[in-house]
């Protein structure tokens, strides 16, 4: 759209995730497509600052979160490192908006995106070798069945049947066994 922003000659992308107030946030759950941010009927040379801005319009929140946080990607130069922005934090509502003209956010540092939603882990050994950091005997901390699942099935028996599953190897024909069982239905 054209504005009275301010970005640098180049791309953006946003991208968003939750959080509720105290707890973690999501994954990304949505990343847009790349804009331009250019002049609006040309392009715009690299050092070059461009008045434009962005409306976002958000409708279809999961409105069992708090906040919705919307991040901005934004590229001058196609091999250079992105400058990554938390524009803002909005409250959760049936629909909202909101316009970004270039000139409001945090900086983030981009590899930060990547470990959005990630889960705890414990690690029994560390290592680092020309500045990279290894992790060995990593432990997930995730637990896999929910309480109240597990206290409903504590005391009772949990039994498996594979009477229905009736399995059988492929022909081996020359080096690879390329026949399997998968266009078979599952039942």
């Amino acid at each position: 759209m054209i504005a009275s922003g301010s970005f640098g000659s180049g791309t953006i992308q946003y991208v968003f995730s939750y959080y509720t107030k105290y707890g973690a946030e999501t994954n990304i759950f949505y990343s847009s497509p790349l804009y331009y941010a250019s002049y609006n009927n040309r392009g715009a040379d690299a050092e070059s600052r461009v008045s434009n801005s962005f409306d976002i319009n958000i409708t279809g929140a999961d409105t069992s979160f708090d906040y919705l946080r919307i991040y901005s990607i934004h590229r001058t130069s196609i091999d250079t490192t992105p400058t990554v922005l938390n524009v803002v934090d909005l409250a959760v509502t049936s629909t909202m908006y909101y316009t970004d003209s270039g000139v409001t956010g945090k900086t983030v540092d981009p590899t930060e995106l990547i470990y959005k939603g990630s889960e705890p882990i414990t690690v029994g050994t560390l290592a680092q070798k020309d500045n990279t950091l290894f992790l060995g005997d990593i432990k997930l901390l995730r637990r896999l069945i929910t309480s109240p699942v597990r206290q409903a099935l504590s005391g009772g028996d949990i039994t498996f049947s594979n009477e229905h599953k009736i399995l059988s190897e492929p022909d081996p024909k020359g080096y690879y066994p390329y026949e399997s069982q998968l266009s078979k239905s599952s039942e």
